[in-house]
């Protein structure tokens, strides 16, 4: 009888013990599941922050990343003008796969007018008056217009 309840016992052990690593596999062992991230900028060569850490630099491919949310920082290139703020994407890595993030840096857009003092609309939003300088804006197409009584 004592065989039996002990041969019990250990079977029992044994599946609680194969539930837990199916359960929880990486982590029995000190790992955590990762996901990864690509980074390339335009130009390239710029330095790669990852949570306020340096990380290299661009291109950055396939690092591997803790699951969760993170903040990826680009940093602007050297000698642009001081309005062009580094670029950075917020967001979640999830696990076992690759996130693919390109950054793009732009000049400022200056608009005049003559005369000057125009209200200046983008994509049907008010942006201010000429003379206006935009920066940092994304790569796209967009509908300005300048309005002007009289």
């Amino acid at each position: 009888m004592f065989s039996t309840r002990f041969h019990y016992i250990i079977c029992w052990l044994f599946v609680i013990n194969l539930m837990h690593c199916m359960v929880m596999p990486l982590r029995l062992y000190g790992q955590q599941p990762n996901g990864r991230v690509t980074i390339t900028s335009e130009p390239s060569g710029l330095p790669v922050y990852v949570d306020d850490r340096l990380i290299g630099q661009t291109p950055v491919e396939n690092y591997a990343l803790s699951i969760g949310s993170h903040c990826i920082r680009v940093e602007r290139p050297a000698g642009v003008v001081w309005d062009v703020l580094d670029w950075q994407w917020d967001g979640t890595v999830p696990s076992d796969e690759t996130i693919r993030v390109h950054a793009v840096f732009t000049g400022p857009v200056i608009l005049m007018s003559n005369p000057f003092d125009a209200e200046v609309y983008m994509n049907g939003h008010p942006m201010g008056t000429t003379p206006l300088r935009l920066s940092n804006l994304a790569p796209g197409q967009y509908t300005v217009s300048l309005r002007k009584r009289g």
